[in-house]
């Protein structure tokens, strides 16, 4: 009996060890093999490549149902959903020939699922340093209709959704949330090019997964991919910024087996002074950037692992007034006024597959920050402060054939202490913890529904500012938010999409407690502010073929309690006109569209306008909200010239309508006119050894202008003028044996 019993158990583990997800990726209208197609499964971040026969395959998988995506240059994306229990899968899979990504794979939601069945809509921003006009990465956010950027130069940028920005809007690392002292334009998040591959934007709160207070949306900054299995990746790029005579240079290795993944990236980018339209130099829009980034990720047919850490040090200059009469140079680096920043992250997550229907979400982690100004190097910061943050987020997913159902809590703790001299943002505990479930249930194969509902509870204590006649503050906030929508498939081709929500944002620690010099002007915080309160309605059609893409989206949202900063007649001791956090009643509301459409297989198009409408209580425009804009993107590719592959051209016209009526205490903006180009190539040294050369060009004509959102102009400075960027990526590809 024991040989028997010992027997049956070789059977069984020789029949699960050689269980696989295999198949072949093949040219749709040759039926010929596509060698080196990228074929991944996003659940347990692992991808292999193609062989010549266009053969790939997964072992060591574990039970449960997944999402694999195709991805091939030159053809249109495709995805398959799959369920594994342990027996051999074989697919066979045709892509289409098509320069125009039709159907995209998203990662920020509860299970990664294709764009064209998704019932919530996530625009997705693929970065490519190649392409990438401006050397920042969050620029990249103003090529999605509808989001926009508050800038302060290159260094120091703050996202706009829907004319919502700062703590309206929820910003995450890597499905990680990040806390950054996010309540002023002039705290810029941790994010930048290194390591960074996608970002993809939910418009509005229609995401209960990431905080009842995304009212804006939320901005999920993805790292990049590990290697292929039995691959090991290298790459170094190195970048030239003649404006800003900057340079940018990062570098990185990484490696996967079946079982592992491991990476490790660094940069380092600096910039000097920005010149405007005029040659005029933009003084202390200088800056330095040095990071460090890297994952490990362990899997087993059980479950995986993922663990992340990243390391910032920034000094980024600031372009204020008090700062001119100090800055009579042209260094490279900030010496007076600026902002000394260091940043640790530290993230885990995990995912246990408990069948082929029910899986465990286990996410941790822990961020620390440090922000200092300093007027000169040499002498001790007089603002020093430091942030802790830790995140939980726990939930359980379970699947069948027409209902996924998500439930679980989140939560987080800040604390914020002061070890500068001077304090006009008060020491602070705050605690997060919530509940929520979500319901997406396949009415038909036309009709998706989604539904949900989060319960938040909220603490915050605020002490006292020394010196001051000021008070603890103590605060509890219970709140409830929901939401509902779905998707309607008109034909195959076309869904129309609807969204209600509603969401709050309580208080947050400067907008009840701060008192003193910010932004230099003396701020004083509201211990009276109720929470915001927002109600959003949204329906946008999509439309999509082999060579066309369309999308229209019309919003309206109305908040409840809107929270702003307002000038009020009174002065300070020094002087200093006094600002204070008031509420109004505020609507908000426009539309957003864009086209992409293939002119020829290899020249494509695409247009997208925004424009939005606001007005507080007594009829008048809320401050900070972008120019409506119209933008073009002229895409030619060549696949081969001479020793050249991959050859793309981009032109990149911009035309931002005038702002005449702005908010009280705001400037009117002109309209203004922008040339943007990019130019790229790839060299190919045998096969695992490429080299990509690239030339981008910014405000070609060198147009004189300040953009709405731009803080440039408080100091008396236009923005940037003429950009030319240019530099190479090399990359080699090994193959373990």
């Amino acid at each position: 009996m024991k040989k028997i019993i010992i027997s049956i158990s070789i059977i069984l583990y020789a029949i699960t060890s050689f269980a696989q997800i295999q198949g072949y990726v093949l040219d749709k209208n040759t039926n010929q093999p596509l060698p080196g197609c990228m074929v991944k499964i996003r659940e347990i971040n692992k991808a292999v490549l193609t062989d010549e026969n266009g053969f790939f395959s997964f072992n060591s998988i574990p039970e449960g149902k997944f999402t694999l995506e195709f991805s091939y240059l030159g053809y249109d994306n495709a995805y398959k959903q799959v369920t594994y229990n342990h027996k051999t899968i074989n697919i066979k899979l045709y892509l289409q020939p098509s320069p125009i990504k039709t159907d995209e794979v998203i990662v920020t939601g509860w299970v990664p699922t294709s764009q064209h069945t998704s019932a919530m809509k996530v625009d997705e921003i693929n970065l490519n340093l190649t392409n990438q006009i401006l050397p920042n990465v969050l620029h990249s956010l103003t090529t999605v209709p509808g989001v926009d950027i508050i800038s302060k130069g290159l260094g120091i940028g703050t996202p706009v959704i829907r004319g919502l920005s700062r703590t309206n809007i929820v910003v995450l690392n890597n499905g990680f949330r990040l806390e950054n002292y996010q309540f002023s334009e002039n705290h810029p998040f941790f994010i930048d090019n290194v390591g960074t591959k996608k970002i993809e934007v939910i418009k509005g709160p229609s995401s209960l997964l990431y905080g009842s207070d995304a009212i804006g949306g939320v901005i999920n900054i993805l790292w990049e991919d590990p290697a292929s299995i039995n691959h090991v990746n290298a790459d170094y790029s190195a970048q030239y910024n003649t404006n800003t005579r900057g340079i940018e240079t990062n570098a990185g290795i990484k490696s996967s087996t079946e079982k592992m993944a491991w990476g490790v990236r660094v940069g380092y980018n600096i910039n000097g002074d920005m010149q405007d339209g005029l040659g005029e130099q933009i003084k202390n829009t200088r800056f330095l950037m040095q990071d460090v980034k890297s994952f490990l990720i362990l899997n087993n047919e059980e479950s995986s692992h993922k663990f992340y850490y990243q390391y910032d040090r920034n000094k980024l200059g600031l372009c204020v007034k008090p700062a001119l009469p100090l800055v009579n140079d042209n260094k490279m680096l900030p010496e007076a006024f600026y902002q000394d920043l260091s940043h640790i992250f530290i993230g885990n997550k995990n995912t246990f597959f408990f069948n082929k229907s029910l899986n465990l979400h286990a996410n941790f982690s822990y961020e620390f920050n440090r922000r200092a100004i300093r007027i000169k190097k040499t002498q001790p910061a007089p603002i020093d402060m430091k942030l802790h943050n830790l995140n939980y987020d726990i939930y359980l997913t379970a699947e069948n054939n027409r209902l996924t159902f998500v439930t679980g809590s989140q939560g987080w703790f800040v604390q914020n202490t002061n070890y500068g001299k001077s304090v006009f943002l008060p020491n602070y505990q705050s605690l997060n913890t919530s509940a929520f479930g979500l319901l997406h249930y396949i009415v038909s194969r036309r009709i998706h529904i989604i539904t949900g509902l989060r319960y938040d509870f909220s603490a915050i204590n605020l002490q006292p500012i020394n010196d001051t006649t000021t008070s603890i503050i103590s605060k509890t906030y219970n709140n409830l938010s929901g939401s509902i929508g779905g998707t309607f498939h008109i034909s195959q081709h076309a869904l129309l999409r609807f969204n209600s929500a509603t969401a709050y944002r309580n208080p947050n620690s400067a907008e009840l407690g701060e008192l003193g010099i910010h932004a230099y002007r003396y701020e004083l915080g509201n211990p009276g502010l109720r929470p915001q309160h927002s109600f959003e309605n949204d329906l946008s059609l999509h439309i999509h073929s082999q060579k066309l893409i369309a999308d229209l989206a019309v919003f309206h949202n109305v908040i409840k309690n809107y929270i702003f900063l307002a000038p009020t007649p009174d002065t300070a001791s020094n002087g200093m006109e006094i600002y204070t956090y008031e509420q109004s009643n505020a609507l908000l509301y426009g539309l957003e569209t864009g086209i992409q459409a293939e002119i020829t297989p290899n020249l494509t198009t695409k247009i997208i306008y925004s424009y939005i409408k606001t007005k507080d209580s007594l009829g008048r425009p809320l401050p900070l909200i972008p120019q409506n804009k119209l933008k073009a993107f002229l895409n030619l590719n060549i696949k081969h010239i001479g020793l050249f592959t991959n050859v793309t051209m981009q032109l990149n016209p911009v035309y931002a309508f005038a702002y005449p009526h702005p908010a009280p205490n705001e400037m009117p903006s002109n309209a203004y006119f922008l040339l943007n180009m990019s130019i790229s190539s790839t060299l190919s040294i045998g096969k695992a050894n490429h080299i990509t050369m690239f030339i981008n060009g910014y405000n070609l004509t060198n147009t004189v202008y300040s953009d709405h959102l731009s803080t440039l102009r408080q100091a008396g400075f236009y923005d940037m003028g003429r950009n030319i960027s240019f530099g190479l990526r090399w990359n080699l590809d090994y193959t373990r044996k």
